[in-house]
């Protein structure tokens, strides 16, 4: 599968792979992205929000998309247009990209003899619920709360019914605010909001993690940042 002269490129060391797949996704229409990295080549094919096709060495589908997230600094190439494949992924990139980082934590999670080794009270974990109950019963209209991992990876939920859902969608909207952010040369949004059917949703980056806010309709932005903040530094 090789692609035709590349329409937009760039070599990133500070956006994650998942973050760009989701921003060409978003695009809804049919393009091929070549990855080219010290490790190798690949080419990953999407279209209309779907990941269809991906290829990394002689790695294809899942396996290859899981070897391309864990790049440290890669190369990419992108064609706008339909290509002739045969799919060997084909869901949508949301749900392939979750499904790749559970199974590349799986591979890289330690047994259980060590992890209850290795805990501890007051964990970070144990701290993000708290903070999460706090944001549920302190902030005015908020209607769920969770913590989640630049990886998409969910990290503490409150009152979220479908939280590998909006901790893809909080990553999504927090990384995009970086990238625009950077590209403009005025530095990192640290919040951005996006309008969901019936509720807003409030991303906010706490450099380790990113918060996804859920809040009613006719909530404040401004004044839930400014109570977030509160509970942060407190």
């Amino acid at each position: 599968m090789q692609p035709n002269k590349p329409q937009k490129s760039g070599n990133i060391s500070n956006v994650s792979l998942d973050t760009l797949l989701q921003l060409y996704a978003y695009e809804n229409k049919a393009c091929t992205i070549e990855v080219r990295a010290t490790e190798g080549k690949g080419y990953i094919y999407i279209d209309k929000g779907n990941l269809v096709y991906c290829e990394f060495g002689d790695k294809k589908g899942k396996s290859a998309l899981m070897e391309m997230l864990q790049l440290d600094e890669y190369f990419f190439e992108v064609k706008n247009g339909k290509r002739q494949v045969e799919p060997n992924i084909n869901m949508p990139v949301e749900y392939a990209l979750l499904d790749a980082i559970r199974l590349i934590d799986e591979e890289n999670k330690p047994d259980e003899e060590g992890v209850m080794q290795n805990a501890a009270p007051g964990s970070k974990n144990e701290k993000l619920d708290d903070l999460l109950e706090r944001i549920v019963s302190q902030v005015d209209k908020v209607k769920g709360v969770l913590a989640v991992a630049e990886d998409g990876i969910v990290l503490a939920n409150k009152g979220v019914d479908t939280p590998e859902d909006l901790g893809a969608i909080t990553t999504f909207v927090a990384s995009a605010g970086v990238m625009i952010g950077d590209s403009l040369a005025i530095g990192n949004f640290r919040t951005a909001a996006v309008e969901l059917k019936d509720k807003k949703l409030l991303a906010v980056n706490c450099k380790k993690y990113y918060l996804g806010i859920l809040l009613e309709p006719t909530a404040s932005i401004t004044y839930t940042i400014d109570a977030i903040d509160k509970l942060l530094s407190a």
